[in-house]
């Protein structure tokens, strides 16, 4: 009798063990997805579908600053990528014309701006690495389970996070606050690379001094020939006015593409799409010329479904951001990485997070093509 009362007992220890267990890790899951519930957050504007990714992105464990943005569905915060993603929403916010629209885009970047200035501030430059690269459980758990290691700027380094920062904040209206970090901009001479992991940005600096902010991007972005996408360098060929080199670069992107849209399978394609779309619509803004629209309806058609593999990219359904994987948000008019050099779109193979991740610098570009192409 007394054998099976210990039985008993014990199977009773052991059960309210597992319920312990069970609501611990209950609440420390509904603790950890506690991000991407945004309830607080209310948007006014069509856009905001397309910025909630930015919101779901803000970092919130473990690091020395919160709040700044996970690169993407992982858990890695790069400075000198989100500066680039804040550079372009900075864009989209200038040339949004609906009060609404601007308002929803301000407060997006007026969240990411505190972050940025602590980071600057103490010369921080990067949170995690390639040991949190990549791994799809909520950043609770992450944090427990995976180093985070943090590094700050080397001597002379993030001449391209500063000019790009001053530049965003120009676009803001904060005239004064933008020379302040572009005159720090001059002070430094080296990019900024990532340490021990794999992203890096896409600015090429000259070393020349700033003259002014009209004329930075001319000097200090380096013109090489334009190309599809969103690059810096297309920017500079657009603030330069060198229009008849635009116009012959999507005279041969609308030729390409005609002749064959896989020329954008690869791992980001889709946000070189959206990219040459916003930026074929800033030349018809800056030019009158639109000429060139018909490329612009025929990639944004693309992204939408009207293709090959009849797959909305923004509105793709499996997306690789935890956020969607656990269900706690869905993430609408977010643009996923897209087909890559495989030509095909195969969603049973391991690494699927390579088609269907959703990379903010990416996103920030779709948005800068959506407010330029629809005029919003």
């Amino acid at each position: 009798m007394s054998k099976n009362w210990a039985h008993v007992k014990l199977i009773k220890i052991l059960l309210v063990f597992f319920l312990i267990a069970f609501i611990t890790l209950a609440i420390a899951f509904f603790y950890s997805t506690k991000p991407y519930r945004i309830n607080n957050v209310q948007f006014q504007s069509s856009i905001g579908e397309s910025l909630k990714i930015f919101i779901y992105n803000e970092s919130t464990f473990s690091d020395p600053v919160s709040g700044c943005w996970y690169d993407s569905g992982d858990y890695v915060v790069f400075l000198h990528r989100n500066v680039q993603s804040f550079y372009y929403l900075s864009l989209a916010y200038n040339y949004a014309k609906t009060p609404t629209v601007k308002s929803d885009i301000k407060l997006v970047l007026d969240r990411q701006k505190n972050c940025i200035d602590i980071m600057l501030s103490k010369n921080y430059k990067q949170f995690g690495d390639q040991k949190s690269h990549g791994i799809n459980i909520p950043p609770l758990f992450n944090s427990i389970f995976y180093s985070r290691n943090n590094y700050q700027f080397k001597q002379n380094e993030g001449k391209d996070v500063y000019l790009l920062y001053g530049l965003s904040l120009n676009n803001l209206g904060y005239a004064e606050k933008a020379k302040e970090w572009l005159q720090q901009s001059e002070r430094r001479t080296d990019k900024t690379i990532s340490e021990n992991c794999c992203e890096e940005g896409v600015l090429t600096i000259t070393p020349k001094n700033m003259i002014s902010i009209e004329k930075i991007y001319e000097n200090d972005l380096v013109q090489t020939k334009p190309n599809w996408g969103f690059s810096f360098s297309n920017i500079s060929f657009l603030k330069s006015k060198k229009y008849n080199e635009i116009k012959s670069y999507l005279t041969d992107v609308s030729k390409l593409w005609k002749e064959n849209s896989s020329i954008f399978n690869y791992i980001g394609g889709n946000y070189d799409i959206a990219g040459t779309i916003a930026f074929e619509r800033l030349y018809a803004r800056d030019t009158g010329d639109n000429s060139f629209k018909e490329l612009s309806n025929s990639m944004m058609n693309y992204l939408q479904g009207e293709n090959s593999y009849n797959i909305n990219f923004l509105n793709y359904p499996n997306k690789y951001h935890p956020c969607d994987f656990f269900g706690n948000c869905k993430l609408e008019d977010t643009l996923i990485n897209g087909v890559d050099e495989t030509g095909k779109f195969e969603t049973n193979r391991k690494d699927v997070w390579r088609l269907t991740e959703v990379q903010l610098i990416g996103q920030a570009q779709y948005v800068l093509a959506e407010i330029l192409y629809n005029n919003l």
